[in-house]
This record gives structure tokens, C-alpha cells and sequence, in this order.
């Protein structure tokens, strides 16, 4: 067997077939110069795939480094409210600052500031009931 040129070496190596000899010399060999263009191949269609945006079963935000265990099983809460569940602070006052459902007026990121507010509707809520009792 004789040397092939690059393109017909290529082909050779890749199909496993025995091509006609051509010598080095030759700029293009004969089946290199009669082949028709052949088509291009059939690229694999990717099938998208839309998976379901998670979301924080508490919070509703959809972006975190790591989804934590929550009430409803693994990976139900963001890192942020993973994290106060896990140590027992997770109160519906408490939200993440980046969360799509922080209001200031009603929630807080700080486990101070969540306290002040539970105290502050507890002593609302007595006071409310504390008229009732007087009225009747």
C-alpha cells in the first residue's frame, strides 16, 4: 500500500475503506476532485425541555445558592429561610430582603426586628380583645 494524500487518508481512516493510490505529489487526487458536495449532517435537534421554576415554599423567590429541608420535605425553602427553619425562627413576618414578597412594613430579614413585630401584633391583638371585654 502507497501513501495517501491528507483528504483521502481522512476518508480512509474514518470509513475504513480502500481507496485508489495516490501519490503525495499530486495537489488533489481523482475522488477528492469528483466528489459532489454532500450534504450537510443532520445536526440533533436539542428538545427543550421547560422544567418547573422552583420556588421558595415561604418567600417565593426563585433564586438561591442552595435549596434547604423545610416543613414539606427537601428542597422546599431558599438557603434564607432554610436556615431560620432550621433554628426555629421561621415566622411568616420574616422575609429575605430579595425576596418578590418583602414588604418593610410588614416583614423583616433581621430575627430582632421579626420579634418586634410579633410582639407588636400580640399587644395589638390584646388590646383589641381587652375593648371587647369592656364593651360588654
Amino acid at each position: 500500500q502507497g501513501t495517501l494524500c491528507n483528504a483521502c487518508g481522512v476518508q480512509y481512516r474514518q470509513a475504513r475503506v480502500s481507496l485508489e493510490f495516490h501519490p503525495l505529489d499530486s495537489p488533489t487526487c481523482n475522488p477528492c476532485l469528483d466528489s459532489s458536495p454532500k450534504p450537510a449532517p443532520k445536526k440533533r435537534q436539542k428538545k427543550e425541555v421547560k422544567k418547573a421554576v422552583k420556588t421558595c415554599m415561604h418567600c417565593e423567590s426563585t433564586k438561591t445558592p442552595q435549596w434547604r429541608e423545610g416543613p414539606m420535605g427537601q428542597g422546599t425553602l431558599c438557603n434564607a429561610c432554610g436556615v431560620q427553619y432550621r433554628y426555629g425562627r421561621l415566622f411568616p413576618e420574616y422575609r429575605p430582603l430579595k425576596s418578590p414578597t418583602y414588604n418593610p412594613s410588614l416583614h423583616s430579614h433581621l430575627p430582632k426586628k421579626v420579634q418586634q413585630i410579633r410582639m407588636n401584633k400580640n399587644t395589638d391583638t390584646s388590646v383589641v380583645s381587652a375593648d371587647c371585654k369592656q364593651s360588654a
